[in-house]
């Protein structure tokens, strides 16, 4: 699965920052190694290049929505069954790494996960065997790890402008460059811009990254802030825009009410569809 990684436009973020303020991120410290669980190497894909494995061979994939500085996972959960984080490696069990790039990263439950680059490292329960590389692009978001830390394969390309589709039930309503329906968050607020959808909500409702801001039929003003992990989200009318992850095709709109009510599906104006009400 290979979709394209959303870029960040740093003039589009100056601008939303100063109409409509900005959120922290909070502090975390990681912590050294504890106990070495495995080893991580190298492998060549044909596709992708070199590439980071475990000692069972697994490819090994790093998350956009994580953060660096300082590092941060947003992996939890049901996200942490399907990606298992993998475990802090001793400097001895390199094998075409750098040692100087390995570091090891506290989890909430007390385990130690590696990190390369400060960019921390998965396993993708997709992959059945050592050396496949079905996490790369999942949810335009999951990318393999090259040695160095950074992502494997083409840079990603700009997300392509917003649209908005015709709804039988809700009418005019907002979607992505791929046809996906993007969703508001009731908790959420706009001056200044921040999300309080984290951890397992965002991966239940991934953050909507930088797009573009030339949007055909979308009356609201576009821009983005950066949310407390350190990745950046993109608004509509200063509203954080996230997508749902059961809607599994363009144009699904099984997100509008879920949550307790929370999430709806978003109109040009920036306003909740249906009023803000369940279907």
């Amino acid at each position: 699965m290979r979709k394209p990684l959303i870029a960040i436009a740093a003039a589009a973020l100056l601008l939303g920052l100063a109409a409509c303020g900005t959120a922290k991120a909070p502090d975390t410290t990681p912590a050294g190694n504890e106990k070495a669980a495995d080893a991580l190497a190298t492998v060549t894909d044909p596709v992708l290049g070199d590439l980071v494995v475990d000692d069972e061979g697994y490819v090994l994939y790093r998350f956009d929505a994580d953060a660096s500085e300082p590092p941060k996972s947003n992996c939890s959960g049901e996200c942490a069954v399907k990606w298992p984080p993998s475990p802090a490696v001793d400097a001895a069990k390199l094998t075409g790494i750098d040692p100087a790039i390995l570091g090891s990263f506290t989890r909430e439950d007390g385990s130690k996960q590696a990190m390369l680059s400060n960019y921390l490292l998965y396993r993708f329960a997709g992959d059945s065997a050592p050396g496949q590389t079905n996490g790369q692009g999942v949810g335009g978001k999951w990318w393999a790890v090259k040695p160095d830390g950074k992502r494997a394969g083409k840079a990603p390309a700009a997300n392509g402008p917003l649209k908005t589709i015709d709804d039988p039930r809700l009418g005019t309503i907002v979607v992505d460059s791929e046809g996906f329906v993007l969703y508001r968050h009731k908790g959420d607020t706009d001056d200044p811009m921040a999300s309080t959808c984290n951890g397992e909500c965002a991966a239940a409702w991934p953050p909507v990254g930088e797009i573009s801001t030339d949007a055909s039929g979308v009356k609201a003003r576009i821009t983005s802030f950066k949310r407390a992990d350190g990745t950046v989200q993109s608004s509509l009318d200063c509203w954080p825009l996230y997508r749902f992850a059961k809607d599994t095709k363009p144009g699904e709109v099984t997100g509008h009410g879920g949550a307790n009510g929370t999430f709806f599906a978003v109109t040009p104006d920036g306003k909740f569809a249906n009023g803000g009400k369940p279907l």
